[in-house]
C-alpha cells in the first residue's frame, strides 16, 4: 500500500508540475537598427544596433505579437495584425521604449517571409516623428 501511495505521489507531482503556456513563450530573436530624433541638436543619432536578449511571444488568432528587450532596458514590441500568409502586411502596431521614452509608430511596414500557426519569420521598417527603425528581423516560434 505504501509504495502504490508512493507511485501515486510521484505521478501527482510530476503531471502537476508541468505548465502549458500557450499565450507566451521565450523563443525567437529580434534584431533592428534603431535611429532616434534630438529635438534639442536637430540630429539623429546615426542608427545603434539593437539585439534583444530576452524575447517573449504571443499570438491570437492571425495577430502575431513579439517582445524583445536587451540588457540595457531598451525595448520593442511589435504586432503584425492579420497575418494569413507571407507578404507585406501594414496593418501593424510597433513601439520602442529607450530611456524611459516611449516612441511609437507612425508609419512601417512588415514582410512576412514565412508563416506557420508556430512560427514567424519577417523584415520591418517603421518611421514615428522622433525615431526609426531598418533592418528590423524577427525569427520566432509560439
Amino acid at each position: 500500500m505504501k509504495k502504490i501511495y508512493t507511485l501515486l505521489l510521484l505521478i501527482t507531482v510530476i503531471f502537476g508540475s508541468c505548465k502549458k503556456d500557450d499565450a507566451k513563450n521565450a523563443k525567437g530573436t529580434l534584431t533592428a537598427k534603431i535611429d532616434l530624433y534630438d529635438t534639442i541638436t536637430k540630429k539623429w543619432s546615426g542608427g545603434q544596433d539593437f539585439t534583444a536578449t530576452k524575447v517573449e511571444t504571443s499570438k491570437s488568432g492571425d495577430n502575431y505579437t513579439v517582445k524583445g528587450s536587451d540588457a540595457a532596458g531598451t525595448s520593442f514590441s511589435l504586432t503584425v495584425k492579420n497575418v494569413t500568409a507571407a507578404g507585406k502586411y501594414t496593418d501593424i502596431d510597433a513601439s520602442l521604449v529607450k530611456a524611459g521614452k516611449t516612441y511609437n509608430t507612425a508609419w512601417g511596414n512588415v514582410t512576412v517571409t514565412e508563416v506557420t500557426s508556430k512560427s514567424l519569420k519577417a523584415t520591418f521598417i517603421f518611421e514615428g516623428a522622433e525615431w526609426s527603425v531598418n533592418n528590423g528581423v524577427v525569427d520566432a516560434s509560439f
